[in-house]
């Protein structure tokens, strides 16, 4: 979110503040290209939801191709990408990150209530839009291919490590998050050639295409701008008609901004902390502000801070305070500025109110200090560091932890990191499901997969980043070691007046039963005076997903098992970690087993969500999914990944055409798009649990960890519409995925026959006659199916013949019961 107002203050004095520059292909080459530092977060959103529809559930293949777009565009005339990603969020910003999450339900909610035509059209919710689950996996696995450099930031945000990085490459910092221009106002940060809002980035054509000379007497057809470019267009990527493209990057310089205020680099920080932040309660700036500026006024709160700490700084009384220490002095200062603030809003607050708004500010301006770029070791960040001042020695560093810092440097393991890092705060992204009904993340066979994939991280890692203890856990130590001490000097106390010396076989503290170590430790823990209070970790991690029907994030505890003997699962070869999936799964049959790998996350993701569905709906409920639909979504997927396949000869510089982009979107295919998306998200997590990283030297790369390859909404409505999808997806079928296809329907149908309405199975037993007894209304057949006779008021069919003996009557206990099981035995006997 960056300083609240300095976003609009940046556009408001652009003309005094900006200085243009321009890229062209004519003075573009290889060797001289400018380095440009980029924020991910910022480029995937304003990528993808300005060109692609969010609604139909993810376009993973056009989304690739606009990202190779970019790519080679900003290349061609002379800049050359450095992408940055954020790790893992702080807990100052959980608060922010439910509030966000929670607002997503809003806007599905919204989705699942507007018409079937409405929420279908291009325009629907331009405004807010739901980030696909899978858009950033697709992103960095793209830009890999494309041999971008890249920097994954473990903890934290990485806006002071992009600084950072261009600061050290003397390139440019191109983002949509106003903290940077205070990393850069600051120390340090010399070599920055500039920050670019991504607002400010404009193409254009050097060379316009020429239209026909038309005579003045002449009609001509007119069309309107829209018609002319009907497709969704980003400022990030050149027209597709341009022959000669121009890029003009409006950039902010450290030296300007710092002119416009007139401030010394180390108070920029201070100016950030007090207008407002991600780190300063919102409270807070409501207080300062509010009786004289409104929070719509964000320019007029920044000028007011900005002359309070000048004059502050500069003025008669500062001289004196500058012969205190510099932490002293950073104290005097945001005591005066902050009194200032209080004083012309009118506000009478109390000197220990002013001290604790000091601390948070001192807080708040504690971020802004410039990171190194430098990993501590190789094991970083599973050295058990959080940053960068050290770590274990390199002799404790286990083969496990090399492996996943490994992965984690390109990207392949970012749950995993989150994990490590913060136990404690887990938040599922769950995509477009329909909060009117329970989240299928909640299942418990989706949350037993997700518990194995904590459990093999730790067992590999050897222990989480577990928060410190509360003082209700610490108390409750404390308790239970003086409960302990008392019994045992009790004993002492029975047992002094014998005449055994006990003495000679008193065993140390470590083989003994009690925890102290003498009398005196004793009596300062009955106290409540020991000091070493060691709490064990409690083995526990929260996940906050949504409960029920609400549109409420709720954290809920998943203990982990006990932690597994033996070598860690992660070190494994290959073919073990790859059957553990399935077995962890718990869809090792052998014919899933014998499908093409690249394949198997595709028939474990239906598999689950057959099998969740047919939990939740119960026998043959609306819920549970029809064979038609298996068959659609099996042959959409296929198709996808062919797609994706037979990418790379694609011409990158095409534009996708629009047509058909915008299917139908029907309440019963969105759901299933949704759950689809849930149960690759869980199998996603434990690939990266299991390290199956895809090998690029293969002819057929592992898929584990990149489950977007089967995805595309707008294929997947249309097959489940019963239509082929359109070009622009990319979805292809020939006689290979033909094959394929059969292979997998026949794999994810297996042991499923109850599961899946329409799903017929072949009859075990052909030869045994038709035999029907007839006790008053009810007709029992020799396959031991019960059925009414017909009636007036026919009632509905609860199961199909595949059911057997199955028990379906409304009551037990009662004289229609003993009926049944009277009827039941006599045909078993008249069979036999």
């Amino acid at each position: 979110m960056g300083v609240r107002g300095l976003a609009t203050f940046i556009k408001d004095n652009r003309q005094s503040l900006c200085s243009y520059r321009q890229f062209s292909e004519d003075v573009a080459g290889p060797s001289s290209r400018i380095p440009i530092v980029i924020d991910a977060w910022g480029l995937v959103f304003q990528l993808y939801l300005s060109c692609l529809p969010w609604a139909s559930g993810g376009e993973y293949l056009r989304f690739s191709r606009l990202i190779k777009r970019f790519v080679d565009a900003w290349r061609k005339v002379g800049l050359e990408p450095v992408i940055v990603f954020d790790g893992t969020a702080p807990s100052a910003k959980h608060a922010t990150i439910i509030s966000r999450l929670e607002r997503s339900f809003t806007i599905s909610a919204l989705f699942y209530t507007t018409s079937v035509e409405s929420r279908s059209r291009p325009s629907f919710s331009r405004s807010e839009a739901i980030l696909p689950p899978l858009a950033l996996h697709t992103f960095i696995h793209t830009v890999e291919s494309l041999k971008v450099k890249t920097h994954f930031t473990p903890f934290g945000e990485a806006d002071g490590i992009i600084v950072a990085i261009a600061n050290d490459l003397g390139g440019y910092v191109l983002g949509q998050d106003s903290d940077f221009l205070i990393f850069m106002a600051g120390p340090g940060a010399e070599n920055v050639r500039g920050y670019c809002p991504l607002d400010f980035v404009e193409w254009r054509d050097k060379s316009p295409p020429s239209t026909p000379k038309v005579d003045a007497e002449e009609w001509t057809v007119a069309s309107s701008k829209k018609a002319l470019g009907s497709h969704r267009q980003t400022p990030l990527l050149p027209p597709s008609n341009a022959v000669s493209p121009i890029l003009t990057l409006g950039v902010v310089s450290a030296t300007a901004f710092r002119q416009r205020f007139r401030l010394p680099p180390s108070h920029f920080a201070l100016l950030a902390s007090i207008v407002g932040n991600d780190y300063t309660p919102q409270h807070f700036s409501n207080k300062l502000f509010a009786s004289r500026y409104n929070a719509g006024k964000g320019s007029e709160k920044i000028e007011l801070v900005a002359r309070i700490i000048r004059e502050a700084h500069f003025g008669p009384s500062a001289v004196k305070e500058r012969q205190a220490s510099a932490g002293d002095q950073a104290v005097f200062l945001i005591t005066k500025v902050i009194g200032r603030l209080c004083s012309e809003s009118g506000l009478h607050t109390h000197q220990s109110t002013i001290s604790d708004m000091v601390n948070t500010i001192i807080d708040a301006t504690l971020q802004y200090v410039l990171p190194s770029t430098v990993a501590c070791c190789e094991a970083y960040p599973f050295c058990g560091q959080t940053s960068h001042t050290g770590c274990r020695s390199e002799q404790s560093i286990s083969a496990a932890q090399k492996a996943y810092a490994h992965a984690q440097q390109v990207g392949r393991i970012a749950s995993v990191v989150n994990w490590y890092l913060s136990p404690d705060r887990l938040y599922l992204l769950t995509g477009l499901e329909d909060p009117s009904e329970p989240s299928y993340a909640n299942t418990d066979r989706n949350r037993n997969i997700r518990q194995r994939a904590y459990r093999i991280v730790e067992h590999g890692l050897g222990d989480f980043c577990w928060p410190d203890p509360t003082e209700a856990e610490i108390a409750a130590v404390k308790e239970d070691r003086a409960a302990r001490e008392l019994l045992i000097v009790d004993a002492e106390d029975e047992s002094s007046g014998s005449e055994t010396d006990l003495s000679l076989d008193a065993k140390p503290a470590s083989e003994g039963q009690t925890m102290v170590d003498d009398e005196h430790d004793a009596k300062d823990l009955l106290d409540g005076e020991a000091v070493d209070v060691v709490v064990p970790p409690s083995r526990t991690l929260t996940e906050y997903t949504r409960q029920g029907s609400t549109f409420k994030l709720v954290g809920q505890q998943v203990p982990l098992p006990p932690r597994p003997e033996g070598r860690p699962d992660a070190l494994h070869p290959l073919d073990f970690r790859i059957q553990r999936f399935l077995e962890l799964i718990e869809c090792a049959s052998p014919k899933i087993s014998g499908l093409p790998r690249q394949y198997h996350p595709l028939a474990v993701s239906i598999r689950l969500c057959v099998l969740d569905a047919y939990d939740r709906s119960g026998i043959k409920g609306s819920g549970s999914w029809r064979r038609s639909e298996v068959e659609a979504v099996l042959r959409a997927c296929i198709g996808t990944f062919a797609g994706w396949q037979r990418d790379s000869k694609v011409d990158r510089s095409k534009h996708d055409s629009d047509e058909g982009q915008y299917p139908v979107l029907e309440t019963r295919s969105s759901k299933i798009v949704g759950q689809l998306t849930v149960a690759m998200s869980v199998c996603h997590w434990l690939a990266q649990a299991l390290l199956l990283v895809p090998d690029a030297d293969c002819a057929t790369p592992l898929t584990h960890l990149t489950p977007f390859m089967f995805l595309s909404g707008v294929a997947l409505h249309s097959c489940l519409a019963k239509v082929d999808p359109p070009p622009s997806t990319g979805w292809l079928w020939s006689v290979k995925e033909d094959v394929v296809y059969g292979q997998c329907l026949d794999a994810v149908l297996h042991d499923l026959d109850d599961k899946i309405i329409g799903h017929t199975p072949a009859v075990e037993s052909e030869n045994v006659p038709e035999l029907e007894i007839e006790l008053g209304a009810l007709s029992i057949d020799s396959g031991g199916s019960r059925r009414k006779k017909k009636t007036k008021n026919k009632p509905k069919k609860s199961g199909t013949a595949s059911q057997g003996m199955q028990r379906t009557a409304p009551t037990s206990g009662t004289r229609f019961d003993l009926l049944m099981d009277s009827a039941t035995a006599t045909a078993a006997a008249l069979i036999d």
